[in-house]
């Protein structure tokens, strides 16, 4: 199956860039899009994981692969004007009114910590494992990859020291398009092969985070709700943030998703810090070891969630037009990151009398 599809995936970016046909399909309306992405999210979650996700995802990790690739080759071999840094290596402890404690550790998630990531690993990529030690490989060896990826975005950055007006995705397929040539590839090649890379991680994201989410609402409803009725739940909710209209901080309207977006990365961390105090709990009662590898960066994890969460909350009461919706989660957060040092305090006490 790979040595077809593999090659079929490769001609279709090559025939894409050529063909009238396709460039008439990225001509659809965004609407009719979004209407596109939200069938595909619920045939994801409700499908078995063989059918779609599995050979999606594994399609998708060569361009995960290709990009490590050619990145790599990129950063390492490129010279002359082209690949001249541009970017300051430091700019100073604020950026844009922003200090980089505690606001740098809850912007940068995959590259780094990140509880969706403990998530995925206890709901999925665990029911896919032939064996219980292949965790190491798959578990540690995927977040170094992680890893990687988040220094070779960076190095994109670097060589233009702007973010283009397309945003941050096309600034990094314009570098990894300068990275391209250095191995024969078309720059312009390079750069649709570069979204396409960084299309299929955000896809990835997409159809896995609605199956975690529709999980979550079945272990919530002890099994009560069915997958098909626990999907709309949670299609529903993505729409309604997609549709629903509010004010942004100078009063402009803005979708609901844009207002609420600040706090991805406090609540991701926010599951970090706990997926870190179940793993300290677990090695110090069950396997009566010294846990201060996984309790340390949970509690670091911890102040700088609640840090960041009070800042967010503040700097959004102040606006002109308090964005309340991005506040009153902002609060729930804080409340729940509370409740979490009672519970890690409870548990270690607990733990350290076990031993």
């Amino acid at each position: 199956m790979t040595v077809v599809m593999v090659p079929i995936v490769i001609y279709a970016c090559w025939y894409g860039n050529y063909s009238p046909w396709v460039a008439g399909m990225f001509k659809l309306p965004m609407e009719t899009w979004r209407w596109i992405l939200v069938v595909y999210i619920f045939l994801a979650s409700v499908l078995p994981v063989w059918l779609l996700l599995q050979p999606r995802d594994y399609l998708a990790s060569y361009f995960l692969y290709f990009a490590v690739i050619i990145g790599a080759i990129g950063m390492i071999m490129g010279k002359g004007e082209s690949f001249q840094v541009v970017l300051p290596a430091f700019k100073g402890f604020v950026a844009n009114g922003q200090y980089i404690w505690p606001m740098l550790f809850i912007i940068v998630a995959c590259g780094a910590v990140s509880g969706f990531h403990s998530l995925v690993g206890s709901g999925t990529t665990s029911k896919q494992l032939k064996k219980e030690k292949d965790s190491v490989i798959v578990g540690y060896g995927s977040m170094l990859l992680e890893g990687v990826v988040a220094v070779i975005a960076i190095g994109t950055v670097m060589l233009s020291g702007v973010i283009a007006k397309g945003g941050p995705t096309i600034t990094y397929a314009e570098g990894f398009g300068k990275f391209a040539s250095i191995v024969g590839i078309d720059p312009k090649i390079g750069m649709s092969l570069g979204l396409l890379a960084i299309n299929s991680f955000l896809l990835t994201s997409l159809d896995t985070a609605t199956r975690l989410t529709r999980y979550q609402i079945q272990e919530l409803t002890n099994m009560k709700v069915d997958k098909y009725t626990a999907t709309l739940i949670t299609v529903a909710a993505a729409m309604a943030l997609l549709l629903v209209k509010t004010h942004g901080p100078t009063g402009n309207v803005i979708p609901a998703w844009a207002a609420i977006w600040p706090i991805f990365g406090a609540s991701n961390q926010l599951v970090a810090a706990l997926a870190l105090l179940a793993i300290g709990v677990w090695v110090a009662k069950g396997l009566k070891k010294n846990n201060q590898f996984a309790m340390v960066p949970m509690w670091f994890m911890l102040v700088t969630t609640v840090a960041a969460l009070g800042i967010m909350i503040k700097d959004n009461l102040a606006y002109a037009s308090p964005n309340y919706v991005l506040v009153v989660p902002s609060i729930i957060l804080l409340v729940l990151a509370l409740l979490m040092v009672f519970e890690s305090m409870k548990a270690l006490k607990q733990a350290q009398k076990d031993l």
